[in-house]
């Protein structure tokens, strides 16, 4: 599962790189008003469970941070793997590792371009 802000590269000035649409309030409860830059990116594998939590391969379970995408253009995707061994999924995944590659070099941007 990947949970992350969706930025919009014609808004790179704004909160979340325009994902952000708490900007106009002032506040945003991921904070954005103290650190515009930042941006969600939550990647596990495992399993859903009692709602919003994924128990990992080791057994860790932990919370989808789905509070983080309210007010926010954000995009979620979930891989559903009846067998583990299948090959059906390749294309899948392969869009997932290159939306997170994208992700990736859009934080390294923004991290150079606030410092």
């Amino acid at each position: 599962m990947i949970l992350h802000h969706e930025p919009d590269l014609n808004e790179m000035t704004k909160w979340g790189a325009g994902s952000c649409l708490w900007e106009p309030t002032g506040r945003c409860p991921f904070g954005h008003h103290q650190h515009p830059a930042k941006l969600l990116h939550f990647d596990e594998t495992g399993f859903l469970q009692n709602g919003f939590q994924i128990r990992g391969p080791n057994g860790v379970v932990k919370d989808v941070p789905m509070w983080a995408a309210i007010g926010h253009k954000a995009q979620i995707i979930v891989l559903v793997l009846e067998n583990h061994d299948s090959t059906d999924a390749s294309p899948l995944w392969d869009r997932a590792t290159d939306l997170m590659s994208q992700l990736n070099r859009l934080q390294n941007f923004l991290n150079k371009e606030g410092a």
